[in-house]
């Protein structure tokens, strides 16, 4: 019943935000609110199931905390902003009579589903009454406390780029931790998810099938909406090339010689 309720909760919730797009013509305000509909889902399912165990109010508060960061930071972003480059693509592509029907499907119901997904873990936690494997309940966290400063960290020193003045033509962000990860901030992103998996499996050992969870959040980033679109992106700056070519895609590693094989 606690599976079948969020998920009613969070398609309620996209299909609200569905219709403010359209009022703005503009379907990039999904990536707002994606982070506040973990925020929605992980505080619902404390309300209606959870029991006022810690484990339920760490994990609750850690999603929200990073919901929170996350909504802040594109809201800030796209503030008086037109729609995103990539919704822009699509609005051109897509068949103009059936668009609504299609961002509907392929944009907001499916980020509802994906949410769902990747916010199983917490379900689990917040309507399971049991005890905490403590061993396992620190791993999850420093785990999760690695990833999110992994994320956050990523991020800023991208906005101080972002933002120097004297920033030259084509150049690149390749120090601090963007030397070591073409993508840190994504790997951030999924490895605070598999903390939060770990946190599940500390308060029992069947939540081990909510690994479904940060599997969908790094194949998405990794293989999906994450990496491939920014680096097709990227591919059109000239200094990319060789970029990739010594510095890891995805997993942190020390820097290698132009032309060696990343991963």
């Amino acid at each position: 019943m606690e599976y079948i309720s969020t998920l009613a909760v969070l398609v309620l919730v996209f299909n609200a935000i569905f219709v403010l797009s359209v009022i703005l013509k503009n379907n990039s305000i999904v990536d707002i609110f994606w982070g506040l509909g973990f925020i929605i889902a992980s505080i619902y399912t404390y309300w209606a199931y959870g029991a006022g165990i810690e484990q339920q109010l760490l994990i609750t508060g850690l999603v929200t905390i990073w919901g929170l960061r996350l909504s802040g930071r594109i809201l800030l972003r796209n503030w008086k902003k037109p729609e995103d480059w990539r919704y822009k693509k699509w609005r051109k592509e897509w068949d103009p009579s059936w668009f609504y029907l299609r961002s509907y499907l392929q944009v907001f119901m499916l980020q509802a589903l994906l949410c769902f997904t990747i916010i199983l873990p917490v379900i689990f936690v917040n309507s399971t009454l049991t005890f905490a494997t403590e061993w396992l309940l620190f791993i999850g966290l420093t785990v999760w406390i690695f990833g999110f400063l992994f994320e956050v960290v990523g991020d800023w020193q991208l906005d101080q780029f972002m933002k120097r003045k004297n920033r030259k033509k084509n150049e690149l962000l390749t120090n601090g931790l963007w030397k070591y990860s073409r993508h840190p901030n994504y790997f951030g992103e999924a490895t605070l998810w598999w903390g939060v998996w770990i946190i599940a499996m500390s308060v029992s050992f069947a939540a081990w099938w909510t690994v479904i969870a940060p599997l969908t959040i790094t194949v998405l980033l990794l293989k999906i909406s994450g990496v491939p679109i920014l680096e097709e992106k990227m591919m059109k700056n000239p200094n990319f090339k060789d970029y990739a070519s010594q510095t890891n895609k995805f997993i942190p590693g020390p820097p290698k010689k132009a032309g060696a094989k990343t991963s």
